[in-house]
């Protein structure tokens, strides 16, 4: 059986989507004013609908007629080709007459005198005549009311009006956040589809990842603010006030039951604001709250751990910088981080710290940290920070370090994993471990803590003793770092860390490339060529397949280069930033 009409009109709208989405410089949209009668036709539902929208007023529309034409009768085909060269030249030569009859006007183009003629005579004949008048109607002259202003052209040229095609967050003061640099970074096209289109797939109703995250987010944030208002302390004048919106936080000096407390009190409170009107009963409440108890559990404890060893106090949680622009105001206590365009345009960088740490230095002054909790074990590899895939940690410090004094000094940037690693067993284990597991203690009651969760980023070469002292030979439990016998850190290919000076040169090689890529959008690029790193694409979790049907096998990608650390490095030195 043939489709029925429903079928028919939903993929006429698909091809039509596909149509206007897949162009990256112009796109062009064209309709018929009038058919080979003369009579005047109206546009296609897609023709109103873009006609109406607010973007309207940006469309640059143009009359294309009879350029083939151009100015030779030999090349006339068929009678309307030369009724509507006619009415072309016709309009020529009067322009031309008029521009003559002023002073100093050019001469008269020779050319459109055989036009001029062949309109005068085909003006003479009856039938000729009409279809003359018809055809001019259709076209829309001066002075034809039967159609309206917005249908008199026959071409439509649409040069990237700012609601349809041109991606958001890209005008003068205006704000960009980390995230969509990335995504644009991974994926031209998905960065538009996904922040100028805004496709959204149809959520199901059930928590998704992103709830998850936000939800331990918010309660380790709580957790933080609890603790510094029972156990913290103002800090001196001396520490940058500017970005401490709190009180200062040394995790060494909580005890266990004491941030055991804070985290039962701060999902009491959120158990009310996301789980009871979310979309889980009553069991899958208590399973979900019990889950992340327990996750939140093992990463507090590692906090408290770290705390014991290293130098850090914690003085921020959820710091915002930069403003999302407009009438809006600020988000935080921290400006955003700026970045200048080849034509001066000003693109104000915005973003969500996790947690920001201060310790202070012997000689003097403070060490930065920041730290970003995700729900997966991530590494940073310098690889992708200059080929804009991993710009999030080098961005924040940098952000963060624009507001501080000389004196301050970055000592490192830090994924930290809160999740529940999976053991591989071959057998069941005994009921005493599994109680073990269940609720996270100190050895003070007979049970072996977990293992403590080592963050994973970059730490620069100077700043490891701030992180706890180690020993020639010992691998450091909080990060990534492992010394020699000699005392010196192992090969920077098997390490986080840097030698000194070189953070700094990396945030501005992010920045560097956090520029390059807010030029790429302000400049309208979005063409469909993902990243590619080996077998690996973003293509393989991408929603908008279907939308930009691409071919793997014909496709262009942007082949990301894997590189070492020292390579890397040697690279950054090299370089004049």
């Amino acid at each position: 059986l043939a489709p029925v009409s429903s079928v028919r009109l939903l993929r006429e709208r698909y091809l039509g989507y596909v149509a206007f989405t897949r162009p990256s410089r112009h796109l062009w949209v064209s309709w018929a004013a009038a058919d080979e009668e003369g009579a005047a036709l109206e546009p296609s539902s897609f023709v109103r609908t873009l006609l109406s929208m607010d973007c309207a007023p940006d469309l640059t529309r143009v009359r294309i007629g009879a350029e083939w034409l151009d100015g030779d009768i030999d090349a006339v085909e068929r009678p309307e080709h030369a009724v509507e060269g006619i009415l072309r030249r016709a309009d020529e030569v009067r322009g031309a007459d008029e521009v003559r009859d002023r002073p100093g006007g050019p001469a008269s183009h020779g050319r459109s005198a055989p036009w001029r003629g062949l309109a005068d005579r085909i003006g003479e004949i009856p039938v000729a005549a009409e279809s003359l008048a018809r055809i001019e109607r259709s076209l829309g002259r001066p002075g034809d009311a039967q159609l309206d202003d917005a249908f008199r052209g026959s071409i439509s040229l649409l040069t990237r009006p700012a609601g349809l095609t041109r991606p958001a967050g890209l005008d003068a003061a205006e704000s960009l956040s980390v995230s969509r640099l990335e995504t644009y970074s991974q994926c031209p096209f998905r960065y538009f589809a996904t922040y100028a289109l805004r496709l959204r797939e149809r959520e199901p109703f059930q928590i998704q990842a992103l709830d998850v995250g936000a939800f331990h987010h918010d309660l380790l944030c709580d957790v933080y603010r609890i603790l510094s208002a029972r156990h913290g302390w103002d800090p001196p004048d001396t520490w940058p006030r500017r970005m401490i919106p709190g009180r200062a936080l040394d995790w060494g000096r909580v005890s266990r039951d004491e941030a055991e407390a804070a985290l039962d009190e701060a999902l009491e409170k959120r158990r009310g604001d996301f789980l009871v009107d979310g979309p889980l009963g009553d069991l899958q409440v208590r399973f979900f709250a019990d889950r992340s108890r327990r996750l939140l559990l093992e990463a507090i404890d590692s906090m408290l751990r770290h705390g014991e060893k290293d130098a850090f106090v914690q003085v921020a949680a959820e710091l915002d910088f930069g403003s999302p622009g407009g009438p809006h105001p600020p988000r935080g206590p921290l400006p955003p981080l700026h970045l200048v365009l080849d034509d001066g345009a000003t693109i104000a960088l915005r973003g969500t710290i996790d947690r920001l740490d201060l310790a202070e230095l012997p000689n003097g002054g403070m060490a930065l940290r920041i730290i970003d909790f995700k729900s997966s074990q991530r590494d940073l590899p310098l690889f992708k920070i200059i080929q804009g895939l991993d710009l999030q940690l080098p961005l924040y410090l940098a952000a963060v370090a624009a507001c501080g004094e000389g004196s301050l000094r970055l000592a490192g940037a830090f994924f930290f994993p809160v999740r529940q690693d999976v053991d591989a067993a071959s057998a069941p284990p005994n009921e005493a471990k599994v109680r073990g597991a269940d609720k996270v203690r100190g050895a003070d009651e007979g049970r072996t803590p977990p293992a403590m969760i080592r963050m994973r980023g970059l730490v620069d070469r100077d700043a490891i003793a701030l992180f706890g002292p180690l020993a020639p030979g010992e691998r450091s439990a909080a990060i990534h770092v492992q010394l020699k016998r000699d005392g010196e850190p192992v090969h920077v290919d098997w390490g986080d860390w840097l030698p000194p000076g070189v953070l700094e040169k990396v945030c501005l090689r992010a920045r560097r490339e956090a520029t390059r890529l807010a030029q790429q959008m302000r400049d309208r690029r979005i063409d469909v060529r993902p990243c590619r790193q080996g077998g690996r694409k973003p293509c393989d979790h991408c929603p908008f397949g279907d939308v930009c049907r691409i071919d793997p096998r014909t496709a262009r990608y942007r082949a990301i280069i894997s590189m070492k650390r020292s390579e890397v490095i040697e690279g950054i030195l090299a370089s004049r930033s």
